[in-house]
């Protein structure tokens, strides 16, 4: 089951620190854990890309609220991975599975916990 760890704290680390610590999370918690566990697929690489993508649009928007800001880049996150998965033929069993999964923890996350971590953070 996933998570959606990797996503929640790329956000939070890009908006509250800058892009380049979410950028150096995802490598270590999304890339190298996907690549040892011989996951590395167009999947891995997609999903990679989106919280790449996501996480720099975390840094530029700053300005917003965070909770606000991270409900709207988690669901664009969760639509885009899925239509980048089913152009890459990814079944769309497993992207309901691996993204809606994520889409809904993620949303607990920010409702319940995110002021709590970035007020941590900052």
């Amino acid at each position: 089951m996933h998570l959606g760890l990797v996503s929640h704290f790329n956000l939070l680390f890009s908006y509250a620190l800058g892009w380049k610590y979410g950028l150096v999370l995802i490598i270590l918690s999304h890339i190298i854990p996907e690549v040892l566990s011989g996951h590395f697929d167009m999947e891995m690489i997609i999903t990679a890309g989106v919280y790449m993508c996501i996480g720099y649009l975390a840094t530029v928007f700053h300005m917003f609220p965070f909770v606000v800001l991270g409900v709207i880049l988690i669901i664009i996150a969760a639509i885009l991975s899925c239509f980048l998965g089913l152009l890459f033929g990814t079944p769309p069993v497993e992207l309901a599975t691996e993204h809606g999964t994520e889409l809904v923890l993620n949303l607990f996350y920010f409702k319940y916990g995110s002021e709590f971590l970035l007020s941590l953070i900052l």
